[in-house]
Formats: C-alpha cells, sequence, structure tokens
C-alpha cells in the first residue's frame, strides 16, 4: 500500500475519502498540498482517523494547533 493509494484510491476508504474531499475541496487531489499545508494537518489526521488504518499501531492520532496558528 503507498501513501497516494492510501489518500486517493483504496476503495475501501472510499467514504471517508468524501469527507476530506468536501473540506479540503480541489486541493484535496494534491498529494503536495495534503502532505504539506497546515491548514490540510487536522483534515487528514480525521481522516486518518476515520480509517482505522494505523490505530493499532499508533492509537488515536491528534493534532495540537500552534500558537503561531491560533
Amino acid at each position: 500500500e503507498t501513501i497516494h493509494h492510501f489518500l486517493f484510491d483504496c476503495p475501501q476508504y472510499r467514504h471517508e475519502r468524501h469527507f476530506l474531499r468536501t473540506a479540503l475541496k480541489r486541493n484535496a487531489t494534491s498529494i503536495s498540498y495534503i502532505l504539506n499545508s497546515a491548514k490540510a494537518i487536522p483534515h487528514i489526521i480525521r481522516y486518518i482517523n476515520s480509517t482505522n488504518r494505523f490505530k493499532s499501531t499508533f492509537g488515536e492520532m491528534y493534532y495540537i494547533v500552534p500558537n503561531s496558528l491560533q
């Protein structure tokens, strides 16, 4: 499984991906934006948590907003 497959193609996470695309709009198709934009971080973490793909390894993931972004 590649990062690209997990984020964009995996049919198992189609429903979860819909919410990611709704939140990020057209930026949801840019792997560069998703992996590098501070604005995408809370949405990608929500997506990862909703898939439960890494829960057994990492548990629930959280995002703490840095003071500079508040």
